[in-house]
Formats: structure tokens, C-alpha cells, sequence
């Protein structure tokens, strides 16, 4: 009887496990906000060679810690499956914090005065598009679509 009831417990666990939403994984040069995956690099020029090697635009959020619309921009607009697909498919993501490391330098570089500040550079770290401020989903996905036709 013992036997029975464990053999059912496990059975219920086995399934039960294998019933959730499977996350994707992020391999060790990425991390996710949302649902979005974003490139783990050193520095802004690091990224800018990754998103050059793989030929693909460079989405830079420029960010802050103390940022309250970056942080709406992680739980409101990061998690749109939409937004997510497309930056995830079409753009190499690279946050910048402009308090840690290089990022005050590279914020007075690219003249950003507004947390959050998104800008898409081309493989030589030439700005293709830039925009002031958060963005709700639907801003997002027409800013990103621009981004590609001015990339190409």
C-alpha cells in the first residue's frame, strides 16, 4: 500500500513537472529582463563588435538603478511576447548603466540626458536611431521596425 501511494506521489510530481512553461535559457554571454535576452558584455565597445561579428544592429538601453521608467519598461514593455520577438530576433540588446563603469563616459559620448534613453548603433558604433524616454509597447515595436529599415 505504502508502495502504491508513493508510486502515485512521484507520478504526480513527474507530471506535474513536466506541465510548466519551459523558460528559455540564457547561456553565460546573456541574461533576460521580461522576456527579452540581453548580450553580457564588458563594455559598449564590446557589444558594438558582438552586434558587428553577428551582423546585427545594437539596441543600447541606457539605464540607471534609481531609474523608475526603466523599471516600467522591464515589467510593462520587456515582457510584451511581441516586443520581445522582435528585439530578440532583430537586435543584439546591451544595457548601459550610466553609473557603473564606463557608462557616465559613454552617456556624455552619445549626449543622453533621459533615463531611460534608447539608441540602435550600426557595427561601427555610428547611431542609426535614438529615442528620449520610455515607450509603451506599441512605440516600442514602431521604433524598432524604423530602426531596421534605417539600419539596412
Amino acid at each position: 500500500m505504502k508502495q502504491l501511494l508513493y508510486g502515485f506521489l512521484f507520478l504526480t510530481l513527474c507530471i506535474g513537472c513536466k506541465t510548466k512553461a519551459k523558460v528559455p535559457k540564457a547561456s553565460s554571454d546573456y541574461y533576460y529582463d521580461g522576456s527579452v535576452r540581453f548580450y553580457k558584455a564588458m563594455d559598449l565597445t564590446a557589444a558594438i563588435e558582438k552586434a558587428a561579428e553577428i551582423d546585427k544592429p545594437l539596441l543600447v538601453e541606457f539605464e540607471a538603478e534609481w531609474c523608475l521608467p526603466c523599471k516600467v519598461m522591464s515589467e510593462e514593455v520587456f515582457t510584451d511576447s511581441n516586443v520581445a520577438t522582435l528585439m530578440n530576433n532583430g537586435f543584439l540588446n546591451y544595457k548601459l548603466d550610466i553609473e557603473k563603469g564606463s557608462g557616465a563616459n559613454m552617456k556624455f559620448l552619445y549626449g543622453v540626458e533621459i533615463m531611460p534613453t534608447f539608441i540602435v548603433l550600426d557595427g561601427r558604433g555610428r547611431e542609426v536611431i535614438r529615442n528620449n524616454g520610455s515607450l509603451i509597447q506599441t512605440e516600442m515595436i514602431s521604433f524598432l521596425d524604423e530602426a531596421l529599415i534605417r539600419w539596412k
